[in-house]
């Protein structure tokens, strides 16, 4: 109840005061948080909390260490992402933490094999799904126009008239000069052509 408040909280901007109520549990999850940044186990971070907030029970406190967890190491609202950012996180310092101390070649070597087991903890080493983008569910938008002069990177239309005079220079007959022309858009085009026409007549 007190995670989706302070979510809601966060997600509208609001700007008023907390109730102290809330203010409380944000202070819980705060010190559940550095409690686990000291090193400290799961079983002493209740024991902890507990013995700071006395009012809270061993459900409660749980509640609140599982909540801490989620909002300072989750991005995606998703538990396991929440702890596998918590154990990355607690590697890369015991990473830092022997190499500090490392006194041979063989405590380099035991760091390397940390970094490689955070490396697979944060699943790095696992290919992205890829996200197919929005604009690919939008309905495209269709123009259709006979006047390409508003788009400059479609070929200019041919002269009519040229384009006319050529087809009629054609080693065709009239009517299949007729249809050319309609297929270019230059002729009108006709419910039956003049040979169809004909043809039809004859059969009746």
């Amino acid at each position: 109840m007190h995670y989706s408040i302070l979510e809601d909280w966060v997600d509208k901007g609001r700007t008023e005061t907390l109730p102290d109520e809330m203010v409380e549990y944000l202070e819980q999850l705060t010190m559940v948080n550095q409690l686990w940044n000291s090193q400290n186990s799961p079983n002493k971070i209740l024991q902890k909390l507990q013995a700071s907030y006395p009012e809270l029970n061993a459900k409660t406190a749980r509640s609140r260490m599982d909540d801490a967890f989620t909002w300072f190491y989750l991005d995606d609202q998703v538990k396991k992402d929440a702890y596998r950012n918590m154990l990355f996180d607690k590697m890369l310092k015991l990473v830092d933490a022997t190499i500090i101390s490392a006194t041979s070649p063989e405590d380099y070597d035991r760091a390397s094999k940390i970094l490689l087991r955070a490396y697979r903890v944060k699943q790095l080493d696992k290919d992205e799904e890829e996200s197919i983008p929005e604009e690919a569910f939008k309905k495209p938008i269709k123009i259709y126009s006979l006047d390409t002069s508003e788009f400059e990177d479609l070929p200019e239309a041919p002269d009519r008239k040229l384009l006319a005079e050529y087809i009629d220079q054609m080693n065709v007959t009239e009517a299949q000069a007729l249809r050319i022309k309609q297929d270019a858009g230059i002729e009108p085009k006709q419910l039956f052509d003049h040979e169809d026409s004909k043809e039809r007549r004859q059969e009746s």
